[in-house]
């Protein structure tokens, strides 16, 4: 009986089938993976956007902080912590603030 298919056709037809396969599996990783790094960048932009003026806000405050608040906090004593801290806001509002306005 011949049906067309001989033995000599079945082997290049089978590597044909399998390297098509090969190519979508590639192809569908390809797409997951580039999707994955579109993703990652973005949110890596969103978050840097988000958190930059945070961080320069936090380090020009420490700045400020180490040239003009108080020269220690006392790692025990709950109340001499709020009193520093009290201090330095209003050395913060009450004079850092009026120099930047003039």
């Amino acid at each position: 009986m011949n049906d067309g298919i001989t033995q000599p056709m079945l082997a290049p037809m089978i590597t044909s089938i399998a390297s098509i396969l090969v190519a979508c599996f590639s192809f569908f990783l390809n797409v997951l993976y580039t999707n994955k790094e579109h993703r990652k960048k973005n949110t890596t932009y969103l978050l840097t956007n988000f958190y930059n003026p945070i961080c320069s806000l936090l380090a020009e405050n420490r700045e400020l902080y180490l040239h003009f608040g108080p020269k220690t906090f006392s790692d025990y004593d709950m109340n001499k912590r709020m009193e520093s801290g009290v201090l330095w806001e209003s050395v913060k509002k009450k004079q850092l603030f009026q120099i930047w306005i003039l």
